[in-house]
């Protein structure tokens, strides 16, 4: 069995349209799936980017990515609401909860988050969902604000980074990479699983 590392932040869309398939995918071909939480305001701002890089295309290209990812969510199951351009600082506090807490609250705090945010429209930086989403699953909303849990994410963040990743939602199996959600059926292959 495999350890399949995914690394993501939820305030991309794109990690919601690989939510809906990968703990699908992990479980089907009998591999680990760790729940990795990096911040992606971080990842723009140690390769030097500006913190809403899709600002700087032409109104085309954003149009076209805007009903590429529509078209991949519905694919998936998924209906997304609200903006799909939010401010990557949105998530702080969302992703400091993730990585503070523990590993087995993870993946439902991630799919609750997803579907607070993405199916319902609602604000990631709100600290009242926050704490009720903590409080669902077992896990003291004190972490939202822990040292521990900033220091976590900016860890885990900073290795995404060493380790080639430049963006989310971003697979990493061994010393294999995979960014963007529409590279599932790349990662399916790799782990013996149909695409």
């Amino acid at each position: 069995m495999a350890r399949l590392e995914w690394f993501f932040d939820v305030i991309c869309p794109q990690v919601a349209v690989a939510a809906a398939r990968l703990g699908t995918l992990a479980r089907e071909t009998g591999h680990e799936l760790v729940l990795r939480p990096v911040s992606l305001a971080r990842m723009y701002e140690r390769q030097r980017l500006p913190s809403q890089p899709e600002q700087a295309w032409p109104a085309s290209k954003r149009e076209l990515h805007h009903r590429d990812t529509h078209r991949q969510a519905e694919d998936a199951g998924v209906h997304l609401r609200g903006p799909l351009d939010r401010p990557v600082t949105e998530s702080t506090a969302a992703q400091q909860l993730l990585a503070g807490a523990p590993d087995p609250a993870r993946p439902g705090l991630l799919h609750g988050l997803l579907s607070a945010t993405w199916e319902r429209g609602k604000p990631l930086d709100d600290e009242g969902l926050l704490r009720r989403l903590a409080d669902d699953h077992g896990v003291d909303p004190g972490v939202i604000t822990a040292t521990e849990s900033r220091a976590a994410l900016e860890r885990t963040t900073d290795e995404a980074l060493d380790r080639g990743a430049f963006g989310v939602p971003t697979f990493m199996l061994d010393d294999r990479l995979w960014w963007g959600a529409d590279r599932l059926a790349f990662v399916a292959g790799a782990l013996g699983g149909a695409a």
